[in-house]
């Protein structure tokens, strides 16, 4: 932070008023501010450097001066990489610091002793993250929160442009979700969709994870078998099955995306509430996969949708099979080689991430979509990969179901 010297020589002795007025403030608020201040000042000076290495970088390339300031006049009012990013950031720091700054009066106001439960709720009014969504009506110790991601606190990908808040009170939710309930009734009159929420969106994922469950352990047995039967591995078995969080954001997702309802959701994308991978080498890959798949449809499974990416120019790639054992059940099977698996894992995860994020722009997405598909570059595909695609019926069913991490 600049010293009280230096901001009043910048702004002038009047401001000396002002520096009295925040030394007056509790050192809670003072410490908000500053953490507010801090960020706005770095990201400034990322700014400044991204305006200096840009115009160094063409400069170097030859570039004329007013062709690199015409671009960069272009940047600013299109909001593309250099200023949108500037924009996000100022308003992602304003928007946190204000929140915050609530947020801590809120608790201090009541006092909250370690009992005390806290329900999140997702204010309406802007747009709700798809991380932030599941947790509306989930009641927790403050303590627990702050371990699980207080909101505004970064954990999330609307980062600092969180509106959401804890309320100790534990009546805002139920009022919220009656006027959310009477809204739908509106809208729906009105021929319009209102898309699930958090709490509703958590009553479908419970019904689907405690019917997938209840055929966990067989088809554990199951793959395991086939994969040594085949020459393959199964991998992560721990997490066969997804969470209750994970699966609740997904749906609030899809509803959002697709106008769907809980019924719609449960038919059209919930195929991964059980979910395995198998990996197996490359010489083996095709033909390994192929005879999983056959001795799956000898024993009265039903092969709903294979998803082969292992084209070139692919954000992803390996082998996603949407599959339905005799009793119904939805459960996914993804095929990786070593490689593809090691760059999901450990590069496009991290990617996939970022690209959520609210606040970004859509030349940084479009940077991001770059980074996977040349992360994905050097993953050689597997012998005879083509011959998957005898079987591949992408556009035929589940054009939704579109979730490869």
């Amino acid at each position: 932070m600049p010293t009280q010297q230096e901001l009043t020589a910048l702004f002038g002795n009047d401001f000396q008023e002002v520096l009295n007025g925040l030394n007056e403030l509790p050192i809670e608020v003072r410490e908000l501010l500053d953490t507010t201040m801090d960020k706005m000042i770095y990201d400034a000076d990322v700014f400044a450097n991204r305006i200096t290495k840009t115009s160094q970088t063409q400069a170097a390339s030859g570039v004329a001066t007013s062709i690199t300031n015409g671009g960069l006049a272009a940047d600013m009012v299109t909001a593309g990489a250099v200023f949108g990013e500037l924009r996000n950031s100022i308003k992602e720091s304003l928007a946190e610091g204000i929140n915050q700054s609530g947020r801590a009066g809120s608790f201090q106001a009541y006092d909250p002793d370690e009992e005390t439960l806290f329900t999140w709720v997702c204010v309406a009014g802007h747009k709700i993250c798809q991380d932030c969504a599941p947790r509306a009506g989930l009641q927790a110790k403050l303590s627990d929160w702050e371990s699980q991601g207080a909101p505004g606190t970064g954990w999330s990908v609307c980062g600092g442009h969180c509106y959401c808040i804890l309320d100790p009170s534990g009546k805002i939710s139920p009022r919220i979700q009656y006027e959310r309930d009477i809204e739908r009734k509106k809208l729906e009159s009105k021929g319009k969709f209102m898309p699930m929420n958090g709490v509703e969106a958590r009553v479908v994922a419970r019904k689907a994870l405690n019917k997938a469950n209840l055929y966990a352990q067989e088809t554990d047995a199951l793959f395991k078998g086939l994969a040594e039967k085949h020459g393959a591995k199964m991998t992560g078995l721990e997490f066969h099955l997804k969470t209750e969080v994970s699966l609740t954001r997904k749906i609030v997702t899809e509803s959002i995306d697709n106008s769907w309802g809980p019924g719609t959701v449960l038919i059209k994308n919930v195929k991964d509430a059980l979910r395995y991978t198998m990996i197996i080498g490359d010489a083996k890959y095709t033909k390994a996969a192929l005879a999983v798949l056959d001795d799956l449809q000898s024993q009265g499974w039903g092969t709903l949708q294979v998803k082969n990416t292992w084209h070139r120019g692919s954000s992803y790639k390996g082998l996603n099979c949407a599959l339905k054992n005799p009793n119904g059940q939805y459960i996914e099977l993804q095929f990786h080689t070593s490689e593809s698996f090691r760059v999901k894992m450990d590069i496009s995860h991290p990617i996939y991430e970022q690209m959520r994020a609210i606040s970004i722009t859509e030349a940084e997405k479009h940077r991001l979509t770059e980074l996977l598909m040349g992360a994905y570059d050097d993953v050689i595909p597997p012998f005879g990969w083509e011959d998957i695609l005898k079987i591949d019926n992408l556009i035929d069913a589940f054009p939704g179901w579109n979730d490869f991490l």
